[in-house]
């Protein structure tokens, strides 16, 4: 498979605004290498740590702010220090990964801060060259977060070559963006997966809030409870994640379309084609459309706390983007039915 020639999403955007978000507990800060642990090791012992679920090294959070021990007033203290060298390369990548494909690289982001879901619509394209040194392994290879092999899973029975996936693809993006995304993804939320949704939230619900994570674990909850006749007001909840966002609406005085966050984010994660690596197509499109039942959910229920609309969409974004990208959901989407309710794909090739 290729690293090269790179590409990025048709119209993606990105700018970092310095709102802190990805620098917190609203995911694990990593992986970080045996040699960047012992470069960090020379400043604390403590400022990694071993994530025992994903076997991995990553930055150590602060227990009271939940955020990284290098932030300092929403800046990282060690992103100059030795030239940056200090920094995880992690750090300097996210949120940015390299996904090869039998035609190249692909440069795909994870849609988790609060600068890229409450970006202007004027924040500059993604420059594929610019990118291109992040992507790099310590050894000065590109480093792929995800391969493609030219065979495509889709649904029961159906495959595509990589060629005729990019035809597909290309064709399912270009709806999204215009005839929205319920009807681009033509599916309904909540497929069956084997196990009644309640038991799916109640699973959730018992989490203790300890993390920004924690939290986001807790809204998409509720909102399954509230999607399958709860009845009655949920609990009040933290977001944690407020002081970024508070940050972010600052900077952005001028309201988006709130439709505009949904559309990135799903057409981000159809991109990046990580859920290959698990399921197929057909889940994944599943998935999608109950993820986005509840990130609407989730931005109703943060709007009536008086939070501007697309501000709560964002944040909406950002809780089904933590969590759709995390064990607790692979064990959801991996249920799903692989078989199209027609047995034939949609957007005909």
């Amino acid at each position: 498979m290729k690293a090269r020639p790179l590409h990025a999403r048709p119209g993606a955007r990105y700018a970092c605004y310095a709102d802190g978000l990805c620098c917190t507990d609203i995911h694990a800060v990593g992986p970080v290498t045996e040699k960047e642990r012992a470069m960090l090791s020379m400043v604390s012992d403590g400022v990694v740590r071993l994530n025992t679920i994903l076997e991995e090294w990553v930055m150590t959070m602060s227990p009271d702010e939940g955020s990284c021990l290098f932030l300092e007033d929403g800046k990282c203290a060690i992103h100059t220090t030795m030239n940056g060298l200090l920094k995880p390369s992690g750090c300097h990548r996210f949120p940015f990964a390299l996904t090869k494909t039998p035609k190249g690289g692909r440069i795909g982001m994870e849609v988790r801060c609060s600068c890229q879901t409450l970006m202007p619509d004027d924040a500059p394209e993604v420059d594929c060259e610019q990118v291109a040194p992040l992507l790099l392994d310590e050894d000065g290879r590109p480093e792929s977060a995800m391969v493609v092999e030219d065979a495509v899973p889709m649904s029961e029975g159906v495959t595509l070559t990589f060629s005729e996936y990019e035809a597909f693809e290309a064709e399912l993006l270009a709806s999204i963006a215009h005839d929205g995304l319920e009807a681009a993804l033509d599916r309904a939320p909540y497929a069956d997966v084997g196990t009644p949704w309640s038991e799916v939230a109640n699973g959730m619900l018992s989490e203790t809030l300890v993390t920004r994570f924690d939290a986001a674990l807790l809204y998409v909850a509720d909102a399954i409870v509230d999607a399958h006749g709860g009845g009655s007001e949920p609990p009040s909840r933290e977001r944690a994640w407020t002081p970024a966002y508070d940050r972010a609406q600052a900077r952005m005085t001028t309201p988006i379309d709130p439709e505009t966050i949904y559309a990135r984010w799903a057409s981000e994660s159809i991109w990046r084609m990580h859920w290959m690596a698990r399921i197929g197509f057909e889940q994944h499109r599943k998935s999608l459309a109950t993820l986005l039942d509840i990130a609407r959910r989730v931005a109703t229920r943060i709007e009536n706390e008086g939070v501007r609309k697309d501000r709560a969409a964002a944040e909406s974004v950002t809780i089904v983007e933590t969590v759709g990208t995390s064990m607790w959901w692979w064990c959801v989407d991996e249920r799903m039915s692989n078989q199209h309710p027609t047995n034939e794909l949609s957007h005909e090739q």
